[in-house]
């Protein structure tokens, strides 16, 4: 066990890491509208590709939450494909977590991203009995 917690570790900052090197991309300051940059602070570098670029307390949470995880922004801004890339960034971290913990919680387990969240029991719509 005590050899399992810094591997979980680097899995995860693995993890964060690629979500910020393939998905997170920084709208320079420049692009922004002159009224919100006015508002935001000096360490602010740019509107964060989760923030809304109309809101300058959204984009301050942003650039600090992003801030912090490890590795660079996106270089570019990424594809519309971006929900599918946070997919397989979970997919891939949860996998390599279940395999190093394997002593722990054995199984056979399967990893997939294709079914829609309705697939999925507390998701699922359900019907009320009293309803026609």
């Amino acid at each position: 066990m005590n050899e399992l917690l810094p591997r979980l570790a680097e899995a995860r900052a693995d993890f964060l890491s690629a979500i910020k090197t393939t998905i997170l991309w920084v709208k320079p300051s420049s692009r922004l509208k002159p009224a919100i940059t006015a508002r935001l602070g000096p360490s602010v570098g740019g509107a964060v590709s989760v923030a809304d670029v109309d809101n300058a307390s959204s984009i301050a949470i942003a650039w600090e939450w992003a801030s912090r995880l490890p590795g660079a922004f996106a270089t570019i801004e990424p594809s519309q494909d971006s929900g599918k890339l946070f997919q397989f960034a979970v997919r891939d971290f949860l996998e390599r977590g279940f395999k190093l913990g394997a002593g722990i919680r054995p199984g056979n387990w399967h990893w997939k991203t294709e079914f829609g969240i309705s697939n999925f029991d507390q998701y699922a719509y359900e019907r009320h009995p009293d309803s026609p």
